[in-house]
This record gives structure tokens, C-alpha cells and sequence, in this order.
């Protein structure tokens, strides 16, 4: 589905509503004509000018997904429809930020050993997703100095993370796990 944001700029953008149709939208509300010429419809909410608005669409599923022997550093991420940044054996995520995504920072493929790792995840920041910190069957992945906050789930384990190591990481107001 497409996601519409808006705010006085890139830094401070809110995900607006969905509204039902062109001709009774609410304030802050929009929607779009999905076939050619693809027009959005914005309402402006109270107080928002159109001088100084801030507007993104978008209808993306993932914003990055690595390769092998990677380091992906200094990432923001938000509202993507599947998983925002995905980190593969022997690659490094650090100091990535993913916000309001289904899966936040997705960490795949499996190490063979100390000197092959898995995918690492450090000095990140996951909130407002389905699920922050995914680990979809790796081995020797290494999870540390994150933090995972207000996401229905702070981290799900899938089958196999044999030899993984988490440690020093902060799981706070998750509702489900």
C-alpha cells in the first residue's frame, strides 16, 4: 500500500491518514488516484501551512538490502511495507534508525564459524514497527548495544540462530514478546 508523510521537514514527518474519498476528506487526511496520472489528494491538517510543508509518498517494501561483507552505517529508514533494512552473513548494520516499518532491521544467512560470521547489529534504534529486530534464521549473528522500543514485538528469533550472541541490548514497551 502506498504511505503518505508530511511535516514541516524531513526530520519531523508524520504519517498521515487515510481517507475514504476525494470529495469528504478530513483534515490531515489523504488518498490517491492509483491509476495514470497517479494524483495524491492532501488535506491539510489545522495548523499545517502549505508554504512550509514537508510531503512523501511512497510504496516500498524495503529501503535497503544488503549484500555479503557489507557494512551498512549512519541509516535512517521509515514506513516501508516489509523489512526496512535487511543485514546478511558477514555484513555489519550499525547506527541505523528504522521507524514505523513491519519489520525493522531484518538480520539473515548464517556464519560458518568465528572467523565467518553471521550478520551483525550494533548502536542501532528500532521503534514503532511490527516487530524491531527480526533474526530470520542466522547463525552466528551478533545483536548488541541496540535499543527496540514500542514495537508490537522488540525482537522475534526464528528457527536456527545457533551460536548467536545478543547481549547488552535495551527491549522496552514492546506489547507482544
Amino acid at each position: 500500500p502506498l504511505i503518505v508523510a508530511a511535516g514541516p521537514s524531513i526530520g519531523n514527518l508524520a504519517k498521515k491518514t487515510l481517507g475514504g474519498s476525494v470529495s469528504a476528506l478530513n483534515p490531515g487526511e489523504w488518498i490517491s488516484d492509483l491509476i495514470a496520472p497517479y494524483v495524491l489528494y492532501c488535506r491539510l491538517a489545522d495548523g499545517e501551512d502549505i508554504s512550509t510543508l514537508h510531503i512523501e509518498a511512497g510504496k516500498r517494501n524495503n529501503a535497503i538490502l544488503s549484500s555479503a561483507y557489507n557494512t551498512l552505517r549512519d541509516i535512517i529508514a521509515r514506513y516501508t511495507n516489509d523489512v526496512a533494512v535487511q543485514v546478511v552473513a558477514g555484513s555489519i548494520g550499525e547506527r541505523i534508525e528504522v521507524y514505523d516499518s513491519l519489520n525493522g532491521v531484518s538480520l539473515s544467512g548464517s556464519g560458518s564459524g568465528v572467523n565467518a560470521l553471521g550478520p551483525t547489529l550494533r548502536y542501532s534504534v528500532v521503534t514503532g514497527n511490527t516487530t524491531g529486530i527480526y533474526l530470520s534464521i542466522p547463525r552466528y549473528a551478533r545483536v548488541y548495544n541496540n535499543v527496540s522500543y514500542g514495537n508490537s514485538m522488540g525482537i522475534y528469533v526464528q528457527l536456527w540462530a545457533h551460536n548467536s550472541i545478543l547481549k547488552n541490548n535495551i527491549f522496552s514497551g514492546n506489547t507482544d514478546y
